[in-house]
């Protein structure tokens, strides 16, 4: 159905799946992504919580066209803000989120004129971001102070960091 729509240019946004092939060729100008990471660094599900969870002092978004393996395309545009001790995952959502937004609309101008310019993802600096499992969520307490601060604020809002009390769940909001 999309195929058939003729759509100029498909965008996506924290889609966090795989787009057939066929459906990337289509658009007249492809397929383009708003991802919330600095690409090459942070491919994958979660990067924002990454980011805050390695201590990262900037962070951004990345506009870059859409292939078949994840988060691998050209990268088309990026935008960086930094990332204050007062962020958490929450936080840089709606700031990035923002980010992307003014970026996008900066550069689909020269995507339509055909007079943007892409590079290609330096191999040798990809990072991966994977969904956070439930065993990441759990504070490990022989990290130090910094680890834990970064660790807990990563996760909040959601999925939250915990330890256990009287072998009893016990969620971290903040420290």
């Amino acid at each position: 159905e999309l195929i058939a729509l003729n759509a100029d240019l498909i965008v996506t946004a924290a889609y966090g799946q795989y787009v057939p092939t066929k459906l990337l060729k289509a658009p007249t100008y492809k397929a383009i992504n708003v991802h919330a990471s600095l690409l090459p660094k942070y491919r994958g599900a979660a990067p924002i919580h990454y980011a805050v969870m390695n201590g990262d002092d900037v962070t951004g978004v990345t506009i870059m066209y859409m292939e078949k393996e994840m988060d691998a395309g050209n990268i088309i545009s990026q935008r960086e803000i930094p990332i204050t001790s007062d962020d958490d995952t929450g936080s840089l959502f709606e700031k990035l989120s923002l980010l992307g937004r003014d970026l996008l609309m900066d550069t689909l101008p020269a995507i339509f004129a055909g007079e943007n310019a892409s590079i290609k993802q330096n191999a040798d600096e990809v990072s991966f971001s994977p969904m956070i499992s439930k065993e990441q969520e759990k504070i490990n307490w022989e990290k130090t102070a910094l680890e834990i601060f970064n660790h807990v604020r990563a996760l909040r809002p959601a999925p939250g960091a915990y330890t256990l009390l009287n072998e009893e769940r016990f969620k971290i909001w903040d420290t």
